[in-house]
Formats: structure tokens, sequence, C-alpha cells
């Protein structure tokens, strides 16, 4: 008689040597794929995906738009030129309100430089010059990074218009006080994710850093003005800060200005970070860093008549104190920079 039991089990054993060299088969395949991506043949997403998804990023929900860029991203397509352009304008102006007035809208920044930071740090080769060509172009004739810290330094954002939208002024219960500081912590907000993104490109994109050191010179008096102009504009909010901490005033405005206070120091601690990279102490002295940095610092203050010579002094120590407390996180006890910190000291005796 036919053995049954035995053909079954004869073929249920053939079966599975087939799916498993099925299996090893697809295996393989997938390997010989993660093999053959070659981030120098990447392809280009499409032009007309490219616009849809930054036009989904650029609204108030934005995590649509940055789940669709992911996506693609997985995909391995690099971005158009158009939509890296596009990226650089909104993280170097913010979002704009009919195309007229600028204003801070966090996640959606927020997500923007999540996603430049990761295409740079997993292509640098390829992204670095693609977006340091895009930031070129939103430059003009100048360079990005000057465009980008003139931006910080040439806007009376307390007086200015171009931080303010029709939602945010005049609120029930909130002072004009209150307004502008409002305006003043959505400006220094933008300029926080700004300087991100400029120490990203610095830091990812070789082109960068060498178009910054061929004029290490010029770039650190420049950021050192800028950096001047930040603190004596709006150091007043970090000694405002300490002064009203005793102080039995309204609970808004104590969270406003808890938070426009941290934001003051995030702005600087970006400066300051900025200054830390473009500076090259093989082409310029300790001494001659201290002659700069505080000539800008004077300079400010020259420039202005809001501060009496009390709060002048207090705004530098406050400024030479943050400074130095920067870059110990930075370099921990670095002996050039901590000569920098000690001649600022000294001037301000």
């Amino acid at each position: 008689p036919k053995n049954f039991a035995a053909d079954i089990t004869t073929k249920e054993e053939e079966r599975d040597k087939a799916n498993n060299h099925q299996d090893s088969d697809d295996d393989d395949d997938s390997e010989d794929e993660e093999e053959e991506r070659d981030p120098q043949k990447e392809a280009t997403m499409h032009a007309t995906l490219a616009n849809t998804y930054y036009k989904a990023l650029n609204t108030s929900t934005p995590h649509f738009g940055s789940s669709l860029l992911e996506m693609i991203g997985r995909k391995n397509e690099f971005p158009t030129p158009q939509l890296l352009e596009d990226l650089v304008k909104l993280l170097t102006f913010g979002p704009t309100y009919h195309e007229d007035y600028a204003f801070f809208e966090g996640n959606r920044l927020q997500l923007a430089l999540e996603y430049v930071q990761d295409l740079l740090q997993t292509y640098p080769q390829e992204m670095g010059p693609r977006f340091l060509q895009a930031a070129s172009k939103v430059a003009g004739d100048g360079d990005y990074w000057r465009l980008l810290l003139d931006q910080l330094s040439i806007l009376p954002y307390e007086q200015s218009i171009m931080m303010t939208t029709p939602t945010n002024t005049n609120t029930k219960n909130e002072t004009l006080e209150m307004a502008n500081q409002k305006r003043t912590l959505q400006s220094m907000e933008l300029q926080a994710v700004s300087l991100q993104f400029l120490l990203i490109l610095l830091q990812q994109s070789e082109d960068m850093m060498h178009q910054v050191q061929r004029d290490t010179k010029e770039v650190t008096r420049h950021v050192a003005q800028t950096m001047a102009q930040v603190w004596v504009s709006r150091g007043h909010y970090l000694l405002t800060m300490n002064k009203d901490k005793d102080k039995d005033n309204n609970k808004n405005e104590q969270q406003q200005l808890l938070l426009v206070n941290n934001a003051m120091e995030q702005v600087t601690r970006q400066l300051t970070r900025v200054l830390e990279s473009v500076t090259n102490f093989d082409t310029l002295k300790e001494q001659d860093l201290v002659d700069m940095l505080w000539s800008a610092m004077d300079d400010g203050f020259r420039q202005t008549n809001n501060n009496s010579k009390q709060n002048r002094r207090q705004i530098l120590l406050t400024w030479i104190f943050q400074l130095q407390a920067d870059l110990t996180t930075i370099h921990n006890n670095n002996e050039k920079w901590a000569t920098v910190t000690d001649g600022l000291v000294k001037r301000a005796r």
C-alpha cells in the first residue's frame, strides 16, 4: 500500500526548501539594493512634489509636510534647487503673512531645521555645495553669512512693524510694553533658529567654512559687531529680569519677561558659537580679538542714548560673564579664549 504520510512529509519538506530558497533570494536582493545606493546617483525629487511638500511644511500644520519630506528622503531623492532656496528663505526670514509681514512660528521652523540638518549630516559632500548655492542665491550679490548677521542687527524690532501681524497686538489686558516684548520675543526666537542654521552650514558644509576662512578677520569683526548690537539693544531685558524677580508684578508680565530672558540667552549663546567657529587664532592674535570685541561694544553704546552709565557697565559685565560661561561650555578652559575673556574683564574695570 502507498505510504501517504511519507508523501505528505516529503512534499512539505520540498515546499519549505523552496520557501527558504525564495527568502534567501529576497534577502540577497535587499542587500544588493542597499549596496547599490550610491549618493552620487541619487535622484532629484519631482518639482511638483517638492513644491507641494514645501507648501505643506510652510503651514499651521507643518508636521504633514515634514512627514512627506522625510518619506521621500527615505527613497533617496534629493530636494530640488527651488526647494532648497525656499528652505533657506524660511530659516533666514521666517514665515511671511501675505508676503509683507514676517513672524515667528516655532513648530514649522524647527521641523524645517531638522530636515535640513538630517540632509547635511547624511549627505554632507552632496548637499553642502547645494545648500551653499541656494544660500548664495538668496543673498544675491553679497555673502549669505553677512545677510543673516545683518538681519540680527539692522532692524529695531521693538519699534518695527516687520514682526507684527494682525493677531499679535492689542489683545485684552495687554500693555504696550508687553506688546513690544512679544514682538521682541518673536524676533529673537527667529534669530536663534537662523543662527542654528548658519552653524549647521558652517559645521556640515566645507565650502561654507572655506568661504568664511578666506577672510576670517572681516567675518570675525562682523560677528563682533552683530553681538554688540544685540547686547546694546536688548541686554536691558536681562537686567530687568534680575531687578524684577522680587517684585509683585503681573503674572503674565513675569512669564513673558522670563521667555524674553530665555530667548536672549539662546541668541547670545548661538552668537558665541558662531564667533568661536569663525575665529582663527592662526591669523588673529588674542589681544586683537579683545580690541575688536571691545571696540564693537563701545561703538554700539555710542550710537544709542538709551543706556545710562550704570546700565552700560552692568550690560558689559553681564556680556563678559555670559561670553565666558558659553565659551567654557564649548571648550572647557581653552587657554586662548580664556586670555580673551580675561582681557575683556580688565577693560571693564
